[in-house]
């Protein structure tokens, strides 16, 4: 299967999976140590959960912000880490293509014998799934830390920006 046929959330979908991942988070991030859990949080600041959504569907438009670095005075270290955000998602992303690559034709190899070992196809599909579920998280990951990098002021400039974009880039499918 080709990149684009990855498993691709509609908007809307992204939203609500994006809403309930950010009403969900700061449950997660309370809970305990106990047996090894880690403790991750981004903190975005008051009022930022009103925005996030918009900033999502604005920096997978333009390559994470860095085609609007001008327009909202961008410094030269925001741009470094707005640019090594988008390479680590894209490196990470080409690793677990190929891995789904992999997978997808064992996956079709087991469904095209005579008789079909149903167990393994289980297995092959909750592993296809599982390689979908880490490129999304790592997706959520790197939208988050690059909506971090940015001023408060440039949040609000890039949403008012927002409105005069095109819409959504074909370059940017590797967000997808």
């Amino acid at each position: 299967m080709r990149t684009h046929d990855i498993k691709r959330l509609t908007p809307a979908v992204a939203v609500l999976a994006l809403l309930a991942a950010i009403t969900a988070a700061p449950a997660l991030g309370q809970q305990s140590s106990r047996g090894g859990a880690r403790r991750e949080q981004i903190e975005l600041g008051r009022g930022m959960s009103l925005v996030t959504p918009n900033l999502f569907e604005v920096a997978v438009r333009t390559n994470m912000f860095l085609d609007l670095a001008d327009r909202v005075q961008m410094t030269e270290g925001q741009r470094k880490q707005l640019e090594e955000i988008l390479y680590d998602f894209q490196q990470y992303s080409v690793g677990k293509q190929a891995d789904y690559d992999v997978a997808d034709a064992e996956l079709m190899r087991l469904v095209t014998r005579d008789t079909v070992n149903f167990n393994a196809v289980r297995a092959k599909v909750r592993e296809i799934e599982a390689l979908n579920s880490d490129v999304n998280i790592k997706k959520f990951e790197s939208l988050l830390k690059a909506v971090r990098v940015l001023t408060h002021e440039q949040h609000m400039k890039i949403i008012t920006l927002a409105r005069t974009l095109p819409a959504r880039r074909p370059e940017a499918e590797w967000l997808y």
